[in-house]
């Protein structure tokens, strides 16, 4: 790739990435300050359908994770008092996105999994951050209440199982907002 198109490259990516960062931005601190829940879950979806509308304008390689980099770098100037973490989460979305679209191709099924996969990694975020912060003995935690609301529910079921009907909840959220990109574009 020549220097030109590269540069040509990182200015597109600047436009879809400035828009998503506008979104997080605005709309996340309103939605935070407000204590709107799923408030993560909304702002993905809505970068989800920029990235994915953006993509069908300037299908080229490497567009989704530079305009995920272009939003968590925005992301550094939010008033927001947690900036590290979303920030991350940002960029990861931005990495499934181009992953799944490489992978899958720029058709219809390679939007619907990158959207999947982006907004699911709001969940694997989620988990991996217990994790890192509470340490192995939170998944004994997660078995132990999950045995309790199964009981009290009356319900057989594995320990997987919620996570495995999260996960599918999430990538649906995700693959419904790269319908509403697509439908944008």
């Amino acid at each position: 790739m020549s220097p030109a198109a590269r540069e040509l490259l990182w200015r597109k990516a600047a436009v879809l990435g400035s828009l998503w960062a506008a979104s997080e931005i605005i709309l996340g601190s309103f939605l935070k300050n407000a204590q709107v829940p799923f408030a993560g879950v909304l702002l993905t979806g809505i970068g989800v359908a920029i990235l994915v509308a953006g993509h069908r304008l300037w299908p080229e390689k490497g567009l989704l994770w530079r305009a995920g980099l272009v939003c968590a770098a925005m992301k550094s100037v939010s008033p927001s008092a947690i900036l590290l973490s979303p920030m991350v989460a940002i960029f990861a979305e931005g990495v499934l996105a181009e992953l799944a679209v490489r992978f899958v191709g720029g058709n219809a099924a390679g939007y619907i999994a990158a959207g999947g996969l982006a907004m699911s990694w709001g969940l694997v975020h989620k988990i991996g951050k217990l994790l890192l912060f509470y340490g192995p003995e939170s998944l004994q935690v997660y078995v132990k209440g999950l045995e309790k609301l199964r009981d009290w529910l009356g319900r057989p079921g594995g320990v997987w199982e919620p996570l495995v009907f999260l996960f599918a909840v999430y990538f649906a959220a995700g693959a419904a907002a790269a319908l509403i990109g697509m439908k944008a574009s």
